[in-house]
Formats: C-alpha cells, sequence, structure tokens
C-alpha cells in the first residue's frame, strides 16, 4: 500500500491559491467556470487540474450545509484520488410528498438535494421547491441544521424572503422542506443584464438590507449573504434565501450555534473577519456581508480582489487590513492574473452602470464610499449597528440627505441641501439679493424678520405645551368614567384624521403629533390603535433622523413599551433589545433609560418563559438601581422578582422577595393602592402554595379591603380577591365565613353580566366546590346543577364549560355513591372535552379522567380505574 505521507504534494502557497480560486469558482454558474479557469490557471495545467477535481467532487457532493472551507478542510490527496462517479437516473423523481410530485432536480449536496416539484391534489396548480435530506446522512448534526432551517423559516415572512410552504417527513422517515420556488437570478447578474444605474441598483440593496433587517428582528442572522442566495424573478423583487447556516437566536427555545472551528460553515469570499477567525457571530455579521454585497454591486468586483496569490479570505482575517475604497477601483483595469475576479475591464464595469469610468469615480467618492467602508470595518463595534441602520444612509444618499456615517460638518450639510434643494437654493441666493439691496435703506425689514421670528418660535413651544397637555388630560382621566372615555377616544379619533390630511407635506410634525396620540391612546387603555400610531411615528422618525438620533429612539421606545404592556411576545423582546443597545451606546448604563428598558426586557423574558435570563436580568436592574430612584421603585424590583421566581416554581424565594417589598412600599405615599393591592396578593398567593393559609390570609384581607374601598365591587380583581380570601378560609376550616363571599360573588356577576352569564356560571360553581370541599355532596349537587344549567343557557350544549361543569356534578354524585348518574356525566364530560378545538380544554382533560379513575375506584370497579388513570396519564 502506497504512504501518502511520501507522496510529493503541492505546496502551502499553491493550497492557498487553490482554495482561493476554487472558492471563486464555486460562485460562477457551471457554464462560466471553463471560460474561468482558461483565465485563472493559464498554461499551469496542475492547478486546472486539481481545480477540475475539486469542483467535480463539489458537483456531486456540493450541501447546500457544505462550504468550499469545509470541503477544503477534507484531505485533499483523496479527493484528488476519487473516481468519477456516473451521473444515473434520480429514484426520486416522481415521489410523491403530501400534495406534491417531485419533478426535476435542480440541486444535489452530500445531504441532500433540492427538486421541482408539482401540487398533484387537483385542487389547484403549484410549483414548488422540495429540500430533501439523503438517507444515510441523518446524523445529530445535519438532523439538527434541517431543523434549525425549517423553524428558521417558518418564523420569517416577508415579500424579499423565500417562504415555507410546509414540511414533513418520507415514509422511510427523512425530513423535508417546500418552499417557494424562485426562478431568478442572482442579484449581480440581473442588475448587469439589464444595466442598472447606480442609483436603481442602491434601490434593490435597500430591499435586499430591510429583508435581513426583518430576519434580525426575528432573531435570525443569516451568516451567508452572497449573490447567489440573492434571486431576482420576472416580479423585479430581490429574494433572499437559504437560511441552512442561519443563526437562530430564539427566545423560545435553546440557541442553535452552526459554526464551529472545526467545521466553519460560510463562503469564504463573502465570510466577515470574525466568521474566518471562528470569533462570535452577530448581526454585525450579516452587515459586513451586506457591504461585500454592496461593493460588487457598485463596482463589479469584490474587496480584497487584487490579484493577490494569497486568498481574500486570508488578507479579510487580518483585523488590521481594509480594502480599498470602491471609487478609487472603478478605474482601474484589474491584472491579468486577476481579471477572472471582476466582470471586465473598467469601461465595461463601468458601461454596465451606465457610466464611464472617471464619473463612476467621482460618484462613488464621498459618501458611497463611506457607506460601503462602514460595512467593512474590521471590528464589528464599528460597523453600522443594524442592518436598518445601513439602509437608512443609503436611502439618505438617494434622498441628498447627510448621511449618519459621516461627521456633519457645515459645509457637508449644506453641500447635501444643495444637491437635495437646488431650485430653494436658488430661490435663497436671489432672497438674499433683495435682502442686501434692502439692508442699507430699510432696517425696517430686519425688524419684521425678527418679529416673524419671535412669532414662530412661540408657537413652537405652544405647540409642545398642547402635545404635553394632551398627553397628560388623558392620563388623568377618572377610572370608570365611560362617558368620558368615549369623548376622549372621538376626539383622539379626530386629531389622527386631521393629521393624515392636513400634514401630508409636513412630516416632522406628523410624526411628532403621531408619538403624542399614540401615548395617548394608550393611556386610555388602546393598545392595538396605540401601537399603529407609533409604529408610523417610529418609521417617520427613522426616516427622518436615523435610527440613532434620540428621536427616533424615543418613538422605538414607547413602541416597546405598548407592545411589552399589550403582548409580551418576541417582537417586544427584539425592540426591547434593540432600544436598549442605542441607549447604552449614548448614556451610562446605569440611567433611569437603560434601566426602564431593562427592566420591560426581563419582564419579557420572563412572559416567555425564560425565567433564568430574566432574572439575570432583573437582578442587573437592581444592582444597576442600587435604591438610587426611590424606594417605589426598589419596591417594584423587589416585586418582579417575586413574580419571576413564582412563576418559576419557587415559591419560597418569591415569598421572601414580597416580604421584602411589602414594608417598603408601604411606606411609600401612593396616590393609587394598585401596585400595593397586587403587592398583597402576590404574597398570599406565595404563602398559600408554601401551605401557610394563617400567614396569607391577613394579607388576602387587606388587600380586599383596599380593592373595595378604592374600586368597588364590581371591579374585576374585587371578583378575584373575593374568591381567594374564601379559598384561605376554606382552608383554615372556617367555612361559615367563606360562604357569604361566594354568594355575594354570584350576586356581583349577576348584576354585572346577567342571570344567564358564563361568569355567574362560574360564580355558582365555586360555591359548588366549597360545599364539595366541605363534604356537604347534596348541597354541592344543587350548586353545581344550577350552574350547569346556566352553563349550557350562556354557551350551548357543547362547549367545553359544560364539560367541565358536568365533571363537578359527577363528582358531587359520587359522593352521594350515585355512581352510575355520576358515570354517566363524567364520561359526557370526557367527550365534550375531546372534540373541543381549544387548548384550555385538552389541558383539563387529564384532571376529568383522573376524577372518572376515582369514581370507578369508589364504586369498585378497579379495570376501569386503571384504564382512566392511563389515558390521563397517570400511574
Amino acid at each position: 500500500m502506497t504512504d501518502r505521507a511520501s507522496t510529493p504534494g503541492p505546496s502551502e502557497d499553491s493550497w492557498r491559491r487553490t482554495d482561493a480560486l476554487f472558492s471563486e469558482a464555486l460562485e460562477l454558474p457551471r457554464s462560466e467556470r471553463s471560460a474561468f479557469l482558461e483565465r485563472a490557471c493559464g498554461p499551469d495545467e496542475a492547478l486546472r487540474s486539481r481545480l477540475d477535481r475539486l469542483l467535480r467532487t463539489a458537483d456531486r457532493d456540493e450541501d447546500p450545509l457544505m462550504s468550499p472551507e469545509r470541503m477544503l478542510g477534507a484531505d485533499l490527496e483523496e479527493l484528488f484520488s476519487d473516481e468519477d462517479d456516473e451521473a444515473g437516473s434520480d429514484p426520486h423523481i416522481g415521489l410523491r410528498l403530501g400534495p406534491y410530485a417531485l419533478v426535476r432536480r435542480i440541486g444535489r449536496g452530500g445531504s441532500g438535494s433540492v427538486y421541482v416539484a408539482e401540487r398533484v391534489d387537483g385542487l389547484f396548480e403549484a410549483r414548488v421547491a422540495v429540500k430533501l435530506l439523503r438517507r444515510g446522512v441523518d446524523t445529530d448534526d445535519v438532523l439538527r441544521r434541517f431543523r434549525a432551517e425549517r423553524r428558521i423559516l417558518a418564523s420569517l415572512q416577508h415579500p424579499n424572503i423565500a417562504r415555507l410552504i410546509d414540511g414533513g417527513a418520507t415514509p422511510d422517515g427523512r425530513p423535508y422542506l417546500v418552499m417557494e420556488l424562485i426562478d431568478g437570478v442572482p442579484l449581480t447578474d440581473y442588475c448587469d443584464t439589464r444595466r442598472l444605474s447606480v442609483r436603481q441598483r442602491l434601490e434593490m440593496f435597500v430591499r435586499v438590507a430591510r429583508a435581513v433587517e426583518y430576519a434580525h428582528q426575528s432573531l435570525v442572522v443569516h451568516r451567508d449573504i452572497k449573490p447567489s442566495n440573492i434571486l431576482v424573478a420576472a416580479d423585479e423583487e430581490p429574494k433572499l434565501l437559504d437560511f441552512g447556516i442561519a443563526k437562530l437566536l430564539d427566545p423560545q427555545g435553546p440557541e442553535v450555534e452552526l459554526t464551529a472551528t472545526r467545521a466553519r460553515m460560510l463562503t469564504p469570499a463573502f465570510a466577515s473577519p470574525e466568521q474566518l477567525r471562528g470569533e462570535r457571530i452577530t448581526t454585525a455579521t450579516d452587515v459586513y456581508q451586506l457591504g461585500i454585497l454592496l461593493y460588487t454591486l457598485l463596482t463589479g468586483q469584490r474587496p480584497f480582489d487584487d490579484g493577490s496569490p494569497i486568498g481574500a479570505s486570508e488578507v479579510r482575517s487580518d483585523p488590521g487590513v481594509e480594502p480599498a475604497r470602491p471609487s478609487t477601483v472603478v478605474g482601474k483595469t484589474p491584472r491579468t492574473d486577476a481579471a477572472w475576479r471582476s466582470d471586465g475591464d473598467a469601461a465595461t464595469r463601468a458601461g454596465r452602470r451606465r457610466s464611464e469610468p472617471a464619473r463612476l469615480g467621482r460618484e462613488l467618492r464621498g459618501d458611497l464610499d463611506t457607506i460601503v467602508m462602514t460595512c467593512l470595518r474590521p471590528e464589528p463595534a464599528r460597523r453600522y449597528g443594524s442592518a436598518a441602520a445601513l439602509a437608512d444612509d443609503v436611502r439618505r444618499f438617494l434622498a441628498s440627505h447627510p448621511i449618519r456615517a459621516r461627521r456633519p460638518t457645515i459645509g457637508y450639510t449644506m453641500l447635501r441641501f444643495m444637491r437635495r434643494r437646488p431650485g430653494v437654493v436658488a430661490a435663497l441666493a436671489a432672497i438674499s439679493l433683495v435682502v442686501w439691496a434692502y439692508m442699507g435703506t430699510s432696517s425696517a425689514h430686519a425688524r419684521q424678520l425678527q418679529v416673524e421670528w419671535d412669532r414662530a418660535q412661540s408657537e413652537e413651544r405652544r405647540a409642545t405645551q398642547v402635545s404635553s397637555f394632551l398627553v397628560e388630560l388623558f392620563s388623568a382621566r377618572a377610572p370608570g368614567a365611560a362617558g368620558d372615555t368615549l369623548s376622549a377616544r372621538a376626539l383622539l379619533d379626530a386629531g389622527v384624521e386631521r393629521i393624515r390630511t392636513q400634514l401630508t407635506d409636513d412630516p416632522e410634525t406628523r410624526g411628532a403629533l403621531l408619538l403624542t396620540l399614540g401615548q395617548a391612546y394608550d393611556n386610555l387603555g388602546a393598545g392595538p390603535r396605540a401601537l399603529e400610531l407609533l409604529h408610523e411615528a417610529l418609521q417617520l422618525h427613522t426616516e427622518m433622523y436615523g435610527e440613532a438620533d434620540p428621536r427616533t429612539l424615543l418613538a422605538l421606545e414607547r413602541v416597546a413599551h405598548v407592545r411589552h404592556d399589550s403582548q409580551h411576545d418576541t417582537v417586544a423582546l427584539a425592540l426591547l433589545l434593540r432600544a436598549i443597545t442605542l441607549r447604552r451606546a449614548q448614556v451610562p448604563v446605569d440611567t433611569p433609560a437603560v434601566s426602564t428598558n431593562m427592566r420591560l426586557l426581563a419582564l419579557t423574558l420572563g412572559n416567555l418563559e425564560r425565567t433564568d435570563s430574566a432574572l439575570v436580568v432583573l437582578d442587573e436592574v437592581i444592582a444597576m438601581r442600587h435604591g438610587s430612584e426611590g424606594v417605589a421603585i426598589h419596591a417594584g424590583d423587589l416585586h418582579d422578582r417575586g413574580r419571576l421566581l413564582f412563576r418559576s416554581g419557587d415559591f419560597a424565594g418569591a415569598e421572601l422577595a414580597y416580604r421584602e417589598a411589602l414594608p417598603l412600599l408601604r411606606a411609600t405615599p401612593l396616590d393609587d393602592p394598585s401596585r400595593l393591592i397586587l403587592l398583597l396578593q402576590h404574597h398570599g398567593m406565595a404563602l398559600r402554595q408554601l401551605e401557610r393559609p394563617a400567614a396569607a390570609e391577613p394579607l388576602y384581607q387587606e388587600a380586599l379591603a383596599l380593592q373595595r374601598a378604592s374600586f368597588g365591587s364590581r371591579a374585576p380583581r374585587t371578583l378575584d380577591l373575593i374568591k381567594s380570601v374564601a379559598h384561605v378560609l376554606d382552608n383554615l376550616g372556617r367555612h361559615d365565613e367563606a360562604e357569604p363571599l361566594l354568594r355575594e360573588s354570584v350576586e356581583i356577576n349577576r348584576a354585572a353580566w346577567g342571570d344567564d352569564s358564563w361568569q355567574t356560571a362560574g360564580a355558582m360553581g365555586e360555591v359548588g366546590a366549597h360545599f364539595h370541599d366541605r363534604g356537604d355532596h347534596l348541597a354541592a349537587e344543587s350548586a353545581f346543577r344550577a350552574s350547569l344549567a346556566v352553563t349550557i343557557r350562556a354557551l350551548g350544549q357543547d362547549h367545553s364549560y359544560v364539560g367541565n361543569a358536568r365533571s363537578w356534578l359527577a363528582r358531587a354524585l359520587a359522593g352521594q355513591s350515585r355512581f352510575a348518574e355520576a358515570e354517566a356525566e363524567a364520561l359526557h364530560a370526557v367527550a365534550l372535552l375531546e372534540a373541543s378545538p381549544h387548548d384550555a380544554a385538552r389541558r383539563l382533560l387529564p384532571e376529568v379522567r383522573g376524577a372518572l379513575a376515582s369514581l370507578y375506584d369508589a364504586w369498585g370497579r378497579p379495570e376501569e380505574a386503571a384504564a382512566a388513570r392511563r389515558a390521563a396519564g397517570r400511574p
């Protein structure tokens, strides 16, 4: 056997050149590779042979999840010794996957293939792309990446991102994805063949950047942005695809990290320095790759492609190296050995941009150079803070506004204004001549101008005061004053209509007023309407001032806060993270603005069941504030900590936090006792979970007394507290004190909702449960039958609430040894809950089946009891 170690092989420099050329060749269509190899290799037949064999191997084994770097990381000598495979027929053609049948293979790799498929179920016609995992490669790593791609695609719904349509598994268990079929060409090819101008290319680029920013807001980093992953179809819309190596930062699940130093998944020609060095990946990685894309769109060649025999990826991994500015390369014809790296000589490249070299260089010099070079800074922290900030600067350039990445000197700002408003500049010049002509003879004109200026300043101050007054007015409305709320809502609706019809040409005023009225809607409890206006205000502020401007940041924070208050979802999480990042870049980390956002971030994480992360963030908030923002704020932070611990099941920790917060809040003068009432209620809940009802009872009683005095007996929280006090009294055996409270709850619900409401039925059921727990099964039966009758009248015979009511009636009947009647009610309850489409009904099923098992136990039917327990998932 041959000793492979003794076989002469290519030198290190030769391998590096092979690496660079192989990476470039893979980016080309197969039809263009031969010409490319002729230009790149010249007379070097050994190099040409190595590349031919590598490319044939890639055609046979190229996995959409396998990069050139990973392939070159294998044993190259072994690759060179492989024999070519003969292309055979694909046995999967015609395979039926759900309503789709595979028609044609359009891509093949080591771990799977991509097919065109057609819908064949007759409902309608459709063509899709199907990504199918190959049998035998379903390792844990590959399956994890495949599942990650499916999760990522399912979370992204954007007009410039290829959609996930469906997914599933083949009969033998292999997973597949059904995706939107994009019949298009790479973005750079599209721009070149249509000879799009620089402006048109920038407009296309903005759409791509907005799609990337959308992915970032969904907590996804693409990590492989390149022209071949951005296709443009007949509708002229760019589509971002191939999230196969994306990084998922989903707060509802474990972070999926698919990059490892031993097998980095990337395209070297488009990789960021931190990717090449195997360092932490963030959204800044995508910003860097967008910079390479923009460089290529503007110049026709990629940064660092200067013909050096050292691979561009190796140069780029050096943190001290930056590429040549775009404006300096468009006038140069690449050296002969580097011609393959661009799309032709200088004149050809400029012509594809409807320009000529010198003029194209002037067009790129200045702002576009700055934008591109800001993206391509080696240090991630010095790039644009987000894809949105990058897109915003490109849009500002297109609108002739000063860009944010450039220092706003007076001369630069005036130059951008002159380009944006040449007519205004001409008019101002004419006015200046007139003013100069009159200055010597008419000082009255100057005095009049000063009067008009003072008047304008006064009107601006007055408008600000009126806006603040409106917010304060709606914030100070009386609780429960329904008439006032309606009139306020009508006034706000009229104000929004007026803003949209009368201020169309004044975006600054429109944005400020939308922000004010959005806040007012939120004060009225109209969260969805508030979010609509605040989102509109945020978009206007971003377009006018840029993402990092304090006015835009204030709008972002208001959107984040209202979203948190209303939904506690991943969108709120992303908004809060962005607001915190921007705030920390502008002010010290321990300022109230930062700590407020971090507190809301902790609560959002808690609601997303990321309790450990939430506690870490909240503890940082408590340490940052260290009581400096007042006793009431510190008490609120401790209350929040208790709520997070309670949700995680740490009732002792929660009780300790509540106990520490309570004296602080009691010592604080409060205009609104709601916070104290809620803290008392939560403290009581923790004590009940710790089986300390005697300690919980006085807290509940105090909370109920405060609630009645402040908000009356019909408020929802009053009813909750009445039930809590009754339950704790039952726990203490003080049943005679509990019963009047539960009957009061029935009467309050009857007065508020009517005799035949499900709310009244629920209160009646509480009375029945009270008697059932006391062992008075006859009284319990009476109350449960009354509750069942009202539930049926309110919701109909088949509602899941009816199933729950029948289950409780069955328990009262079983308590009287009326087992046959009890069984009939219990089985009816199970059937209703099984038929219900609602999650709440399915969550009740184990309890109801467990009660049925207890019934059979008492009846002496152990086999049926065991079957019921198995169905309930209990031993």
